[in-house]
């Protein structure tokens, strides 16, 4: 293997590692958003504090 192919293979990598975070980090905002219409009714309150950062302590 030469210089180049190495080159030319890391970038691909780098480039599909790229679009895997992209789309996961996109459907994790799709689920936030749906989870926060309430288009989610099943998903449990805990769930759903977590995924907003909600504390444990509702009085505060």
């Amino acid at each position: 293997m030469n210089w180049s192919t190495l080159i030319a293979s890391a970038l691909t990598i780098l480039f599909v590692l790229g679009l895997v975070v992209y789309r996961l980090l996109w459907a994790g905002s799709q689920a936030a958003s749906a989870a926060g219409l309430g288009r989610l009714p099943k998903l449990p309150k805990s769930w759903r504090r977590w995924l907003f950062g909600e504390h444990n302590n509702p009085s505060a």
